[in-house]
């Protein structure tokens, strides 16, 4: 898988890498280009799951991503919780396999020590490194779903280049 996604950055076509934060209340989206350009990212209300599956099938036909990066559900005590990010996360991959587009699942351990060299690293630092990461518009106030989305799109790329 790896290798066609490195053979292809190499086309054409402007490449884009899609970083997907499933939440209860919010799923991050973050989208970022083959430059580490920062193309977009928010935060959609989870709550609806239609809404969601809606506004992410605009994302994927807009962007056909190179390689999506989602995160892997986990819940601390709640089993409902994790049943809930599961069904939200089955709507994610069912988009993308319906699109024929590639993904990736990880912990955020992967991806934050893709980032700052430390499975474990808080919130703040992430942030600190993806600023000097990516290129373009940090918001003034972002959340910590776009963060991690933010990451989850480096994290995709990243994936790409070293493959």
């Amino acid at each position: 898988m790896f290798k066609t996604c490195r053979n292809s950055i190499k086309g054409k076509r402007k490449k884009y890498f899609l970083g997907i934060d499933p939440g209860l209340k919010y799923t991050g989206i973050a989208i970022i280009d083959e430059y580490k350009n920062i193309i977009a990212s928010s935060k959609i209300n989870s709550e609806g799951i239609v809404k969601l599956g809606n506004k992410i099938e605009k994302i994927l036909k807009k962007y056909k991503p190179e390689l999506t990066a989602i995160e892997k559900v986990f819940t601390k005590n709640n089993p409902r919780d994790a049943i809930k990010l599961g069904e939200y996360k089955g709507v994610i991959i069912y988009l993308l396999e319906k699109n024929k587009l590639k993904y990736i699942e990880t912990l955020s351990s992967n991806w934050k020590k893709a980032i700052t060299g430390s499975g474990k690293a808080k919130n703040y630092q992430v942030e600190f490194m993806l600023k000097n990461l990516l290129k373009g518009n940090f918001k003034e106030k972002i959340s910590e779903h776009e963060i991690d989305a933010l990451s989850l799109a480096y994290f995709a790329l990243s994936r790409c280049i070293t493959e």
